[in-house]
């Protein structure tokens, strides 16, 4: 464990240097991608699930179409 006054050291001028927190970053990119996701699966919820069920196989299980096609037992456009 590291505490903050450890963080605190002095250069060879006598100033303490600027400290760079990167944690604060990462925990405004989580939430930043936690709302993210609920913005994706409450979009996802409110289609109809023959819209639904092809884009989540497409983009998140990452089948090709024709797997598509195949699974859900409909034929491709030509």
């Amino acid at each position: 464990m590291v505490f903050f006054s450890q963080l605190q050291s002095q250069d060879e001028d006598g100033d303490a240097p600027e400290q760079e927190f990167p944690a604060a970053e990462s925990v405004t990119d989580e939430v930043q991608d936690d709302e993210r996701h609920e913005f994706v699966e409450a979009a996802l919820r409110a289609l109809p699930e023959h819209q639904r069920v092809p884009l989540v196989l497409f983009h998140f299980e990452e089948m090709a179409y024709e797997e598509i096609a195949a699974k859900l037992s409909i034929s491709l456009p030509r």
